[in-house]
């Protein structure tokens, strides 16, 4: 679950990584003293080369975050349309904006984002949204046409389908959080610094694209600052975008919330269950009072209290009915006392 714009994102970072490398290896090469008609040449032309490379560095950087931030928005929709599959139970912030947001799409068909969409996709899928109730929305109906991804901007993008205060929630997920704290841990100064960072680069790119004159050229190392931002800042937008999801599977699952009686170590809950089949790898869902609320893991051991002889016994499976049954369940997260857990 969402990590398919995220690998393409880090694969386009590496490249970039990569460019860097050689650019300092090609200045490290011509500060030596070789004579050489090709370093002299290379030299000659390095002011012109800084240039070129910092634009080039620039228009690419941004030009990977702005596919992931649309990609990965799309995902979250795709993932979204499997755990609700029905149009009514989306929520309201989506439902009320939908139907104008897909007929202004109609408009947006000449842009190149856009071209895979058809007038005939748009009919179809109003009617299969609005009238048969299946949840098949367009992420593309959400989108602009075209860039200036600064962080407002994403935060308001996904506002619009009811993920909100990702200001505020982004800068307390690693390693977005880890790279803050370097600097401060102030809560607001870290949103200040994190919408200052992105502006600028969205900036940057926009003074590159209109051909304007750059006369601020920023170093490598500070170019590579600005690279492992933009990989903590979507590492930890993806990471977000997995809870939201996880948040509203926990909504939607209508099964029985358990709360451990006891927790030993850090992962072994003990429960009072009846009704209920478990195996090792099923899945569960966590759940707790403080962001991030939601957690997925997977059951590794099940052990239940035989009810007559009163002896604990290994299991590889349980199949409960009427009778409670005492048991413990090792799980792949973190537990404590207080956690809700609802199994999948």
């Amino acid at each position: 679950m969402m990590v398919n714009a995220i690998t393409v994102l880090h694969e386009r970072l590496d490249s970039i990584t990569t460019h860097i490398e050689v650019l300092k290896r090609i200045d490290a090469i011509t500060k030596q003293h070789i004579e050489n008609e090709d370093i002299k040449y290379i030299q000659s032309k390095q002011t012109d080369e800084k240039i070129f490379n910092y634009r080039a560095n620039i228009i690419s950087l941004y030009g990977a975050f702005e596919f992931f931030i649309e990609e990965v928005f799309k995902e979250y929709i795709n993932n979204l349309r499997n755990i609700i599959p029905q149009y009514s139970s989306l929520n309201n912030r989506i439902r009320d904006s939908y139907f104008t947001n897909v007929t202004k799409l109609h408009s947006k068909l000449h842009y190149a984002k856009f071209s895979h969409i058809t007038e005939q996709h748009i009919a179809k899928n109003i009617e299969r949204v609005i009238v048969q109730n299946k949840n098949e929305i367009l992420a593309e109906s959400y989108l602009g046409n075209g860039g200036n991804y600064k962080h407002q901007i994403v935060c308001d993008l996904m506002s619009s389908v009811g993920i909100c205060n990702v200001d505020c929630n982004i800068i307390q997920l690693s390693p977005l959080s880890d790279l803050l704290s370097e600097s401060t841990h102030d809560k607001e100064q870290q949103r200040r610094m994190v919408a200052m960072r992105l502006d600028d680069l969205v900036n940057k790119r926009n003074e590159i694209a209109h051909g304007a004159i750059i006369d601020n050229i920023i170093d490598i190392e500070s170019f590579e600052d600005i690279l492992k931002f933009i990989s903590a800042y979507c590492d930890s937008l993806n990471t977000l975008l997995k809870h939201e999801l996880l948040a509203q599977k926990w909504e939607q699952l209508s099964c029985t919330i358990y709360t451990p009686i006891n927790v030993y170590g850090n992962n072994i809950a003990e429960l009072k269950v009846k009704n209920i089949q478990l195996s090792i790898g099923n899945k569960l869902l966590i759940k707790k009072q403080s962001f991030p609320s939601y957690q997925e893991a997977e059951i590794k051991e099940i052990r239940i209290k035989n009810n007559t002889i009163g002896s604990i016994e290994k299991v590889e499976s349980i199949n409960i009915n009427d009778d409670e049954h005492l048991i413990s369940i090792e799980v792949s997260a973190k537990l404590k006392g207080n956690r809700e857990l609802k199994f999948i």
